[in-house]
């Protein structure tokens, strides 16, 4: 438990095992918030994983014949299933309680165990993988827990708040079948379009998409080009020599006009025998002249050992008396008024026990549902593509009042628009020139009313259009100001177009 944070003084108790529930209530130890992990006496079945130790780090964790009395302490209660949370609720009232069910309250596995590998082969995960088989895929990283400890995270901050603003003490649920749906957000496709794979990959692993794939270079080194735009993709061209590629009438709607079969085999030799011409390096360089998104493909060791994660201080290494060294990874989130702190090991089974049950918490008090948790709250999306417009999605769902803020040319991702939808639904939009004078004027007055503003630009680019922190902070001196960098504080990558597969 630290002393610092933007959930100090909150208590939250956790009665979940695996991973989902320990995730969502790691993000909150991370932050300050008194984590306590009540368990049986055999404790929780993940702790004989590497990954118990990173979850778990920063809790304290008690074993306990009656746990009413600290239920009865806690401003957060998080537990796995809606029978846990209706024993929360009867106890704790006033508490914000978290419901993390595998499968859900209802529906046809609501009383079923699972796994995230079994949520992963019911929601699409293992089957909309790429591969060069027809069969489905088993995805080695558990997507719908984290998911779900995500979207648990999110539903226990949208909790506090609603209990401080609007006087409730809600009850969520958070599944893993929803983590799963978080995780798929644009995939979940509208009525019309295709609705599944049919057989392999035309490219196998490499994917479906000519030029937002990984390519093998000459010295048998791979790297990925992300081409997700017209002007990425005739920088490529320029970048390879092949321009006269732009106007072949067999190539049409590049880029995402590629992926169609006739097209996709076309160019896809075409591209791969250019690109085994030069050592990947030079081909990083070259493309890097021509503002191309690319990256050399490295393994976790050799990430780990890069610069990029040396800038942004990924990994931190603490001395456990039993296992040695541990390295983990740090806050994921930085927040300017809440530094981080020293990480804390995760605690021995039962440690805290008697310290926790000797202290006096009073947690503060709420009553009732309550409505949407961001009602009343506004938020400026000045995001486009993905990472930006998810996280003002997720302020939607809540019942934020998100409004979209578009060039006339759009966000260049509306052209994937079943996924664009998926990203940005429950949203209003305006279209403002924010080159021009009148465009920012109109943007300020938003934001003189508004309480976050969400933007991924490349560094530089907000102060151009003057919205950077100073240029918006003046309109609004107590606004939350959220960036979503692709590299992170890796000045040395500033010029660099970012997408999530680099």
């Amino acid at each position: 438990m630290g002393n610092f944070g933007a959930y100090k003084g909150i208590r939250v108790v956790e009665l979940t095992e695996g991973i989902a529930g320990p995730y969502a209530t790691r993000f909150m130890a991370d932050q300050g918030a008194d984590v306590i992990k009540s368990e049986t006496t055999v404790g929780d079945h993940y702790r004989s994983d590497p990954g118990f130790q990173v979850l778990n780090r920063n809790k304290r964790s008690v074993v306990l014949e009656d746990d009413s009395r600290l239920l009865q302490s806690a401003d957060v209660i998080v537990v796995d299933s809606s029978s846990e949370a209706d024993r929360a609720r009867s106890i704790a009232p006033g508490s914000v309680v978290i419901s993390m069910p595998t499968w859900g309250s209802s529906g046809p596995l609501a009383d079923q165990q699972g796994s995230w590998e079994q949520v992963a082969a019911a929601t699409g995960i293992s089957w909309n993988q790429v591969s060069w088989t027809e069969g489905p895929v088993h995805v080695v990283l558990p997507l719908a827990s984290y998911g779900a400890g995500m979207l648990g995270a999110l539903a226990i901050a949208a909790g506090l708040y609603a209990r401080e603003v609007h006087g409730s003490a809600p009850t969520y649920e958070v599944s893993e079948l929803a983590g799963s749906g978080a995780m798929q957000i644009g995939d979940f496709w509208s009525p019309g379009t295709p609705e599944e794979r049919d057989g392999a990959s035309p490219l196998g692993p490499a994917g479906r998409a000519p030029v937002y794939r990984p390519f093998q270079a000459a010295d048998d080194l791979w790297l990925f080009v992300a081409c997700g735009t017209l002007r990425f993709y005739k920088g490529m061209l320029e970048a390879l020599s092949r321009s006269d590629l732009l106007n072949n009438p067999s190539l049409e709607n590049p880029p995402w006009g590629l992926i169609e079969p006739d097209p996709l085999a076309y160019v896809t030799p075409i591209l791969e025998e250019a690109f085994r011409s030069r050592n990947r390096d030079e081909w990083i360089e070259k493309l890097r002249l021509h503002d191309v998104p690319c990256q050399p493909i490295q393994t976790r060791q050799e990430f780990l050992l890069s610069d990029l994660a040396k800038s942004n201080s990924v990994i931190e290494t603490i001395e456990h008396p039993e296992l040695g060294q541990l390295s983990m990874p740090t806050q994921p989130l930085q927040l300017g008024a809440c530094p981080a702190a020293k990480i804390l090991l995760a605690p021995a089974l039962g440690a805290d026990t008697d310290e926790v049950m000797q202290e006096q918490h009073v947690p503060g008090g709420g009553s009732g549902q309550g409505g949407s948790p961001l009602d009343g709250v506004r938020a400026v999306d000045l995001a486009s593509f993905i990472a930006g417009p998810v996280i003002t999605r997720h302020l939607a769902m809540l019942g934020a009042d998100v409004i979209k803020v578009e060039p006339d040319s759009g966000d260049p991702f509306r052209t994937f628009s079943p996924m664009f939808n998926g990203w940005n639904q429950g949203k209003r939009g305006v279209v403002l020139d924010l080159k021009e004078e009148v465009g920012r004027e109109f943007l300020y007055k938003m934001v003189a009313t508004s309480d976050v503003v969400v933007e991924n630009f490349r560094p530089g680019v907000a102060e151009r259009l003057g919205c950077a922190p100073d240029d918006l902070r003046s309109v609004s001196d107590d606004l939350i100001l959220v960036k979503s960098p692709g590299y992170g504080f890796d000045e040395s990558r500033a010029d660099q177009p970012a997408f999530d597969p680099l």
